[in-house]
């Protein structure tokens, strides 16, 4: 469909210029809106990088997490569900995304680790 086709065509303009923002910000909303939601953020994560201010993609980045929450957990909305407890009226704050301090991939890193033994 309309989604599958805007997924390639981004793609295509992606591996023309790697650094064409516009074109992982619309995969990562092709992929969202057909249920590739691990991709869509892996999508968005370069794209906040280079727009880490922008509320408005704060929010499709939340819309995204909310969807993959949602399908986890079987399809229960979540948008009405308070996980902080009683916020007694209080609006829900927004959480800001911060770019990474390195260009590592902090999957393949042990943090905390110990260092591995020797036995003898």
């Amino acid at each position: 469909g309309r989604h599958a086709d805007a997924e390639v065509d981004a793609t295509s303009a992606i591996e023309c210029d790697g650094t064409y923002v516009k074109g992982y910000h619309r995969r990562a909303q092709a992929r969202t809106n057909s249920g590739q939601f691990e991709s869509a953020l892996e999508d968005f994560e370069h794209v906040v990088r280079a727009n880490p201010e922008s509320k408005t993609l704060q929010a499709e980045v939340n819309a995204c997490m909310q969807k993959a929450a949602e399908v986890m957990l079987g399809g229960m909305d979540l948008g009405s569900l308070n996980l902080g407890g009683d916020t007694g009226g209080a609006q829900r704050k927004p959480v800001a995304i911060q770019e990474d301090s390195d260009d590592s991939d902090d999957e393949d890193e042990a943090v905390d680790a110990p260092p591995p033994s020797n036995p003898r």
